[in-house]
């Protein structure tokens, strides 16, 4: 596992952690927990930023410092094969999985405001977009997967022990399921077809 993949984990942990601290302290959709949600979001934007910021300046060194990739950087080269290879093998999966989180959560946010906030509490685009964003790509395909399992192995649970169809709340499974992905990410990443389906 690398350190961003740990790091990840980790920090789904804290943000599960403080929004179930948020929602006993003040309650769904309140303003604390609704300000905890976009804290743990953007608080992660900026950590895994710094983290890959930190991982390309230390390849960009290794490199400089061997006696034969020190022509793959400048002089010997200009930035952008350095700036590339940084970028397709360190920031891509975050960026695409950023861009998906932002997609995903933009669209429940405004079916939610359509439908007069039937469908999620007000930080729940905030737990969509940081679980999909933290499993990076293409394990958020995996998230997705299993957040709509779990929505249907509940909701068919509940229909056999209620003998009622009604609609299950899923507030508190987003990031639960996040682990479970990372889980199911972790396993599916030794295979080589997984990598290659989506890159």
């Amino acid at each position: 596992m690398d350190w961003t993949s740990l790091i990840s984990f980790f920090l789904i942990l804290i943000v599960w952690g403080t929004s179930l601290y948020a929602e006993r302290i003040g309650g769904r959709s309140s303003s604390f927990a609704v300000r905890v949600a976009r804290r743990g979001l953007f608080g992660s934007l900026f950590i895994l930023a710094c983290i890959l910021a930190y991982m390309s300046r230390e390849q960009f060194l290794a490199w400089q410092g061997n006696e034969l990739s020190r022509y793959l950087v400048p002089p010997y080269r200009d930035w952008g094969y350095f700036i590339g290879y940084a970028y397709r093998h360190l920031w891509a999966p975050y960026v695409v999985s950023a861009c998906a989180g932002a997609a995903i959560a933009c669209a429940a946010a405004y079916a939610n405001r359509r439908r007069g906030g039937i469908f999620f509490e007000a930080e729940e685009p905030y737990f969509i977009a940081f679980a999909v964003f933290i499993i990076g790509h293409p394990g958020w395909v995996a998230y997705l997967l299993v957040v709509l399992a779990a929505y249907l192995f509940v909701s068919v649970g509940r229909l056999l022990m209620s003998r009622k169809a009604e609609r299950v709340p899923f507030y508190r499974f987003w990031l639960p399921c996040a682990v479970l992905a990372f889980a199911v990410r972790a396993y599916l990443v030794r295979y080589g077809w997984y990598a290659d389906l989506f890159m």
